[in-house]
Order: C-alpha cells, then structure tokens, then sequence
C-alpha cells in the first residue's frame, strides 16, 4: 500500500513539475516581447499550491472514506453488508460515487426527498462512517484530481438510483440538510444483483418499516430513532484481534516532530508519563504510549505550513488540507504502521475558525476506540495545528469472533435516555488487548459532536 502510495505521490509531482516548467515557457514565449507583462506572483502561486498538495495526494485514498454499511434493495428484498464484505462491495460501486460526489455531476441543495421506507424501485444504500464533506470523499477516491472544484456540502448517506439516463443520489448530512446529485455515469445493473463475491450479506430492514412492540412505541421508537436507522434482524459479528502497543518512537522525534528542541525543553516526569514543556507549547508522552500535543493558543501552535510544505493566508487552507496534516503528522509519529489495522476518517468538520479531523483504526471493516480515543485527533485554528492525541497501535489477527449482546435491550434504554433523531454505530472497542464488537447509540447534538 505504501508503494502504491509513493507511486502516485511520484507520479503527482512529476506532472505538476512539467506543469510548471511548461507554464514558465509559455509566459516567457507569449510576453517575451513586450515588456508590460510577466510571469507574476499569482501565477507561480497557482502552480506551487499544486506541487504543495501532493506532499499529501499520495496519502490519500478510498479505505479513508469507505462506508461502513451498504445496502441492496430490489426485488430479493433488502440485503445489507457490514465489516469486510461492504469493504469489497464498496469496490464495485466506488466509481459511481466518485462520479456522484465530483465536479462533473448536477448537484444540488433539495428541500424534498423520495420517501425510501416504501419505494418500490431498486437502489443502492450506502452509508459513510461518519458525516464527510464531499471534496474529501471525492479527493480520496480520486487523489490524482486533487485539483478539482469540488464543494464543501457534508454527506452521511446517499441513495443511489439508476435509471436510462444515468443515475441520481439522494443524500443527507447530520444537520438536517438534503442534496441531490445527478450523473450520466451508469451502474452495472449486476451491481443490483444480491449476489457478491464477498458474501456475508444479511436481511435488513429500516428502522420506520418495522413494527415494534408498545413499550418502544411508547417511549418513541419512531420519533427518536432516525427513520433510515438499521438495524439488523440478527446478531453482527466480527473478526476480533490481539492489540498490542506500536513500536515505540523516540522521545527526541516525537519533539521535533511538533517543532520543540529536545535540547531546550522543560521536563517534568510523572506518575503516567513524561511531559516537555516549551513557550505556549507542551507535549506529554504517556506510559501507555500515547501522545498528546498542545498549544496554549492558536498563535504558539505548529503551522499548517511546517507540515504540509506551503504558506498559505490562514483563512485559505481547506477541510483536505486538514486532513493531509493529520495524515502526515500520523505518519512521521508512527501511528499508521499498525500491522492488520487499517485506518479511516472518523471525524471532518469545520467549526468557525476551527476545525477537527480524526482518524480511527479499522478491523474486519469496523471502527475501533481504544479507550475511547481513535488513532488519532488533531484540532487546528488560525491556520496552526494546535493539539493532537494519537497512539500507536497493532493489531495481530487470530481466529477469535465478537458478536453484540442484547442490542434490543441497549436500544430501549436509550429510548428512554435519548433525544431525536437517534442514531447508532456499530464499532469494535478495545479492552484488556482484545477487540469486542459493540452498538455505540448517539442522540443528534452528539452526533454533530
């Protein structure tokens, strides 16, 4: 994978280098000649933002944003995928959500959407693991057009229909918002077909389809549970692991990666680990391994620029710039050599002049907390990078199976608890080095959390 990455982040700065030569010739040779014109500060500024975003292109990809549940609907009924079989079904339909997402496609804000609970036509469901702008989802599937116009709308989930013309996606975000996107790309209709290579499908059912019982009626089933909520007729399952700590990272690197001279520092050794201090800054390296960085304020915090390789006005960087910061710091620490894990974004969003990025481990297809922390957790501000938890894990496979108990029992006390709309999450927790399947049941407001 990391040559696969190499490859593209090779091949990126190559054409962007030709670009740049061949721009540099073309203004020499078209204003040559008459001395009111050059080759000014705004064109070689276009031409190095290019070069500048492929110092993290090539760490992107389509595992960051794969979903974590994909549904077929059609005339076999409703068949849905989770852990490493919607992985591979995400396989066959990638292109189209690439297209769906891209500059290419009519895609629009809508205030109404087809009622899927009783539509009659086949579609594909497909739901991400978190609420994910959709330049990043595009960028990651397609790295090498890193330098479209994609827009910043959020998307949890889509509905992906088929029709002569092409195909249309209807999605939401978290925030109550409806989108529509259109494309003459068209899915094979094998695609439609309950059948897969990977196997490992199930009968699901929408969570407003279903009857429920008078105590969930009663405590609002279908007022507090997300109408497209799933929730499966059996029990899920899933691969677990051994965890075990990464390789440990020395003392000395973890400080020059977040711009600290281990020369200077102030060190104060605690009970649970070590912290250095520096002006406006500290970092603390704990027994369990992790790391945490932080800033007193954004202006003592690492520059965006000192991670991705370019300057930029603080009010210009985008959510991607984002995430390739967090992918890059994630890499310099250690935190992405995790033997069977794989990773994936977690959290991508924007909150006034802050935003957040977080990147989880992933096992069997399942999103993993350690101790209630993802990989890795990166807030940044005024153009600064300032504060970042993250620890370095492995996971070693064995024959072992998780399985939740007694979801309908969590789903009732959460009725009571909770708050519309309702959603829940299926992830893998780490406890005492083992990984153990589990519902995570979020109301709205944390859900935008």
């Amino acid at each position: 994978m990391k040559k696969a990455a190499d490859t593209v982040k090779m091949a990126l700065i190559f054409v962007l280098v030709a670009s740049l030569v061949c721009l540099s010739l073309f203004y020499i040779n078209l204003f040559g000649g008459d001395g009111g014109y050059t080759f000014t500060p705004q064109m070689d500024e276009a031409v190095r933002e290019q070069l500048y975003k492929a110092s993290y292109a090539g760490k992107l990809g389509g595992e960051l944003v794969s979903p974590y549940f994909i549904g077929l609907v059609g005339g076999s009924g409703k068949s849905g995928y989770v852990s490493r079989a919607a992985l591979v079904y995400s396989l066959g339909i990638s292109e189209a959500v690439t297209e769906l997402m891209g500059p290419d496609a009519d895609f629009s804000a809508n205030d109404e959407a087809p009622d899927f609970i009783d539509y009659d036509g086949a579609y594909i469901y497909v739901r991400f693991r978190t609420e994910l702008p959709r330049k990043v989802i595009y960028y990651c599937q397609k790295p090498d057009s890193i330098m479209d116009d994609v827009g910043d709308e959020y998307v949890y989930d889509m509905f992906i229909v088929p029709s002569e013309r092409g195909t249309t996606a209807y999605m939401r975000d978290l925030r109550g918002n409806n989108f529509t996107s259109f494309t003459e790309y068209r899915i094979n209709e094998n695609r439609f077909s309950a059948y897969t290579e990977s196997g490992g499908d199930f009968k699901f059912e929408f969570a407003h389809a279903l009857t429920v019982d008078a105590a969930k009626t009663l405590a609002g089933f279908y007022e507090k549970i997300d109408k497209y909520e799933i929730i499966p007729e059996k029990e899920l399952s899933a691969m677990s692991a051994v965890v075990a700590n990464g390789d440990e990272i020395a003392p000395e690197t973890v400080l020059r990666v977040f711009g600290q001279n281990p020369e200077k520092v102030t060190v104060y050794e605690g009970d649970d680990g070590t912290t250095f201090f520096d002006e406006g800054i500290n970092v603390k390296i704990s027994k369990d391994g992790s790391i945490t960085y932080s800033a007193l304020s954004e202006q003592y915090g690492i520059g965006i620029s000192d991670v991705i390789g370019y300057d930029f006005d603080e009010g210009d960087y985008t959510v991607t710039d984002f995430v390739g910061a967090a992918l890059v710091l994630g890499e310099r620490l250690g935190v992405f050599d995790s033997g069977a894990f794989g990773t994936a974004i977690t959290c991508c969003e924007e909150d006034g002049n802050r935003a957040f990025v977080a990147i989880s481990y992933v096992y069997d297809g399942f999103s993993i907390l350690s101790g209630g922390r993802c990989a890795l957790e990166a807030e940044f501000g005024g153009g600064n990078i300032i504060s970042v938890k993250c620890i370095a894990l492995k996971a070693q496979e064995y024959d072992g199976k998780t399985e939740i108990d007694e979801l309908d029992w969590r789903i009732r006390a959460a009725l009571a608890e909770k708050q519309a709309p309702f959603y829940i999450d299926f992830i893998q927790s780490e406890l005492n080095d083992r990984l153990y399947l589990m519902p995570v049941l979020r109301a709205e407001s944390e859900a935008e959390k």
